[in-house]
């Protein structure tokens, strides 16, 4: 999701919204960090089974 998504999803039906755009930034940063750091990740410790 983008961040404008974020921001919608987080958005009232009056349209208030709920969360700041700094603060959907800084969550949708870290989980992009952590998001990269799991696609790097060694997998090298797990047996394959066949």
């Amino acid at each position: 999701m983008s961040t404008r998504d974020i921001e919608a999803a987080l958005t009232t039906s009056t349209g208030e919204r709920l969360w700041s755009r700094t603060a959907i930034s800084e969550v949708t940063d870290a989980l992009w960090s952590e998001y990269e750091a799991f696609q790097r990740r060694s997998l090298a410790h797990i047996p394959i089974l066949y």
